[in-house]
């Protein structure tokens, strides 16, 4: 990341993995960066180290898409309609690691168990 940034680190890093790419993320933040972290799909939750954050002078901020809808229903569906615009004009292509029939359904909670899915499982 250094190399990428010329010595500066990455402004802002996108964490659904939490664990040790939690960790590694920290030491690759750039000063006023900001770390959001959406899961910990690694099976352990990060523990952020706050001297850390404090000497980058960076922040670290938690997200989940349950909250956003109960709590204010209003941005979640501006948010929405903003990501479905891009989702059709092609900006954003989310990677799908499986396709699997409708009646496959349990097959495909399986695999999501198992952690075999990057991306998304989709049933067709």
């Amino acid at each position: 990341m250094k190399d990428l940034t010329h010595d500066r680190g990455a402004d802002v890093i996108y964490d659904p993995v939490g664990g040790d790419v939690f960790d590694e993320s920290m030491r690759c933040i750039a000063p006023f960066g900001r770390l959001l972290i959406v899961g910990f799909t690694s099976g352990r939750p990060a523990l952020a180290k706050t001297n850390h954050l404090l000497i980058k002078d960076a922040e670290a901020i938690g997200f989940t898409i349950g909250a956003l809808s109960r709590l204010d229903p209003a941005r979640e569906k501006k948010n929405f309609s903003i990501l479905m615009g891009w989702l059709a004009a092609g900006r954003i292509t989310p990677y799908v690691s499986h396709r699997l029939p409708l009646a496959k359904a349990a097959e495909a909670l399986t695999l999501v168990r198992e952690r075999k899915v990057i991306g998304k499982a989709v049933l067709v």
